[in-house]
């Protein structure tokens, strides 16, 4: 009986030898393939400072979750957005001490009052 020099078992060639894979940076997407779900004057908003889709979902995400259970109309939603994101770059522009913009756009958010006193002109 002969046997073979290397084995059968794929999983332990495998093992020992190394596998090369292409490894890509996964490709930013640019504000025109941001969701639907997301009000175009608050992505209007947006873009000026973050460009990313993601990044402008991300912040539409966290107005949702703050918003969830207030009922509140999408104007009335989007105007708050809008003036809390741009209490953000206030902060963001004049001093370092923001670490995670998101959460503290998301602190903001908290902070906001709820009795319609928020709505802006723009």
């Amino acid at each position: 009986m002969t046997h073979p020099k290397e084995t059968t078992n794929l999983l332990k060639t495998e093992k020992n030898q190394k596998i090369n894979k292409r490894k890509e940076e996964p490709s930013e997407l640019d504000y025109t393939f941001v969701s639907s779900r997301v009000p175009q004057r608050f992505v209007q908003f947006v873009i000026c400072f973050f460009p990313d889709a993601k990044l402008i979902e991300e912040y539409w995400h966290m107005t949702h979750i703050q918003v969830h259970e207030l009922n509140m109309e999408i104007n009335e939603v989007v105007n708050l957005a809008i003036k809390s994101f741009r209490q953000l770059i206030r902060k963001l522009k004049i001093t370092k001490a923001v670490r995670k913009p998101i959460a503290y756009y998301y602190g903001i958010l908290q902070e906001k009052p709820r009795d319609g006193s928020f709505v802006s002109k723009w």
